[in-house]
């Protein structure tokens, strides 16, 4: 395990205020799944409910083994190409899938291209930013013409493309986003009533996605 003593990476300290706890799931109503999963141990089963997938991936290994440190991981001899196998495993065994979304930076995106063509037929690359200003890229991918979702392409903000996803998606789509941090999809598939799936690896940064959907009037109950 790594530990580092030089921050205690609370974000804003919202762990403190909730009752998420690592070991926990949790409802939010009708519609929502969260809890705490690092993608390289087990599949979740909840998972197989999901027919759509978003996902924020760290842009390079270097960020990668930062968000490790942060969830006190340890990141071994983790390069890129064996995270992106981790998640092509994850999206294989999402029997329900009909697309996916993976948002990347510059350094990495032709791999993630060429994960996505090893397991589907059709891939669109949309040019994006984040924080409305630095370059990065949606990566969508699907097989069938009816799983396609269209959505703008106009060169919208990360936050924009997400929202237009849940929102553009089948009201009885499920999206499952496994790296959803302080919670972008999580946010957005509650503002619009839209099924959920979401986890990360760290608990202080779901904290702030938990608290975010219970200030708003949600209802997040533990399953276990």
């Amino acid at each position: 395990m790594v530990m580092n003593n030089s921050r205690n990476h609370k974000y804003n300290g919202a762990i403190d205020r909730t009752q998420i706890t690592p070991d926990k799931r949790y409802s939010v109503g009708a519609i929502g799944k969260l809890f705490v999963h690092d993608i390289f141990e087990g599949f979740p089963k909840e998972f197989l409910d999901a027919n759509v997938v978003f996902i924020d991936v760290p842009y390079t290994i270097g960020d990668v083994k930062r968000y490790d440190i942060k969830a006190d991981k340890d990141s071994g001899r983790m390069t890129y190409e064996i995270f992106l196998e981790r998640i092509k495993y994850y999206l294989e065994n999402m029997i329900k899938l009909r697309t996916v979304f993976i948002e990347v930076g510059k350094a990495n995106v032709d791999k993630v291209i060429t994960m996505l063509f090893s397991h589907f037929v059709n891939v669109k690359v949309y040019e994006s930013t984040y924080y409305k200003k630095n370059l990065c890229y949606i990566v969508q991918a699907w097989n069938d013409e009816k799983d396609f979702i269209a959505i703008q392409d106009s060169k919208l903000d990360e936050v924009d493309v997400n929202e237009n996803i849940i929102v553009t998606m089948d009201e009885n789509d499920v999206i499952c986003d496994f790296m959803n941090g302080r919670g972008l999809t999580s946010k957005n598939a509650f503002k619009y009533g839209r099924k959920f799936i979401c986890s990360d690896m760290n608990v202080n940064r779901l904290a702030v996605a938990y608290e975010d959907i219970a200030r708003k009037g949600g209802e997040i109950l533990c399953d276990n």
